[in-house]
């Protein structure tokens, strides 16, 4: 099997009937025995993945082996494996997650088991920390897939119903097991889910996260920033402005942390919408430094473009046009999300230089592109489209305070557009 393994590894891509030729150059061609070799070779590497699953995750595997040698009586080893177990739960630096738990109430009913084989250990019975164990193995595991229950539900409208999730609400609403880091954060999280305008529950959460970081593994705790970071932006997006400094300080943490990083890499989406919040909160200093030391934190074929186009955005807020302009044409991204924010910096970028005939030539331009480009969503083309239609009746209302400030209530009332603060700020400015 070994040998078969490697020969794929190094041809792959072969049909069943070239592989016979490679394997059996002699014999005709026997299709029956080339599917029983992948087949026992698919077996043997099912076998293998388990195996090495169980020689990476050690509580699991003593866990399994305790109530293998309860079947077998051995006792002496027996009390060997649960001395290793007890030992392995107890290092400090162990993730307190809903597996934790598992591997408690597992290690414990292995325990509970072997006392009912009269294996020897203590003299009163452990049942109560067996329960306790599964409820919290239970709860945690509950409410971590309540949370994604929810999140879904408001991004999708999906509707689920969960057996006894009234029931734990009410019961952890009056014993919020804020010993139990894995319960409580999610019990937090599921909160803000289904009463966001409480907004206690994020704060509470804010200082869960804060306090128990070092007790989940990345992935886990990316998870319950990103529940943050996702409530920010809702509560951005329903006006409440002040929480983009909130979100800002929120992806700090999260890079202080390393928890935004996947396999020591950053996101091209996070490293632009960093910097995006950055412009907004006017931190360009510290979006400067960002956007160079996390350069070499991107994947290597987006590095280049996001690099570039981030840099831009900063050289435009630092109205240095020229460099700008420079950085864009360098820019090259087939992604529908870049094409269109480089367009509108280049539509805001000739707009500051008072270039109109640029500014004119870019708006058809940027219309003709909203117009044939099928991936653009119909939001997205609404947004632009106001946009490019607002900043062309700036130009036509010239100096006119009366017009600007008529022009002014539109914007405010209708809203859907991007940029909408660059806009309203070119009015107050006095126009083109």
């Amino acid at each position: 099997m070994p040998e078969l393994f490697d020969f794929l590894v190094e041809n792959p891509g072969l049909d069943k009937e070239s592989l016979a030729k490679k394997l059996f150059p002699k014999e005709a061609f026997d299709d029956k025995r080339i599917r029983y070799l992948l087949s026992n070779l698919n077996v043997a590497l099912e076998k293998f993945l388990l195996v090495r699953h169980l020689e990476t995750n050690p509580a699991l595997s003593n866990a399994l082996l305790m109530q293998e040698l309860i079947q077998r009586g051995a006792e002496k080893a027996f009390h060997g494996v649960v001395n290793k177990q007890e030992q392995l739960l107890a290092e400090p630096d162990r993730p307190r997650d809903s597996n934790f738990f598992l591997y408690q109430f597992l290690t414990e009913e292995g325990l509970l088991m072997a006392a009912g084989k009269n294996f020897k250990r203590h003299e009163t019975s452990n049942i109560e920390t067996v329960v306790d164990r599964l409820d919290k193995f239970y709860l945690a595991r509950k409410l971590q897939l309540c949370c994604e229950i929810y999140n879904k539900h408001n991004v999708l409208g999906t509707n689920y119903e969960v057996f006894l999730l009234d029931e734990i609400v009410q019961y952890l609403a009056h014993h919020p097991m804020e010993d139990t880091p894995a319960i409580s954060i999610y019990f937090k999280i599921l909160k803000t889910l289904t009463e966001s305008e409480d907004e206690s529950h994020f704060r509470d959460l804010r200082l869960l996260l804060d306090a128990n970081e070092n007790l989940f593994k990345p992935d886990e705790l990316r998870d319950m920033y990103q529940y943050a970071l996702n409530y920010c932006i809702k509560k951005i997006n329903l006006g409440n402005v002040h929480y983009q400094r909130i979100l800002f300080e929120i992806y700090q943490r999260s890079l202080e942390n390393r928890v935004l990083l996947i396999n020591g890499r950053i996101s091209q989406w996070d490293y632009k919408n960093i910097v995006t919040l950055c412009m907004r909160l006017k931190e360009l200093d510290w979006a400067h430094l960002f956007i160079q030391k996390y350069k070499d934190y991107l994947v290597e074929e987006e590095k280049e473009n996001a690099f570039k186009f981030n840099l831009a955005y900063l050289n435009f807020m630092r109205k240095d046009y020229s460099k700008t302009l420079n950085l864009l044409q360098k820019v090259d991204f087939t992604d529908v999300f870049y094409q269109l924010d480089t367009r509108a910096i280049l539509l805001k970028t000739y707009f500051e230089m008072s270039d109109e005939l640029a500014l004119e030539y870019h708006i058809k331009a940027f219309r003709v592109f909203l117009k044939r480009n099928k991936k653009i969503s119909d939001y997205q083309r609404l947004i632009y489209s106001n946009l490019l239609a607002f900043t062309k009746q700036i130009i036509q209302c010239g100096p006119s305070q009366k017009k600007l400030e008529k022009l002014k209530q539109t914007i405010e009332v209708k809203r859907q557009t991007a940029d909408i603060q660059w806009l309203l700020e070119k009015i107050d400015e006095g126009g083109f």
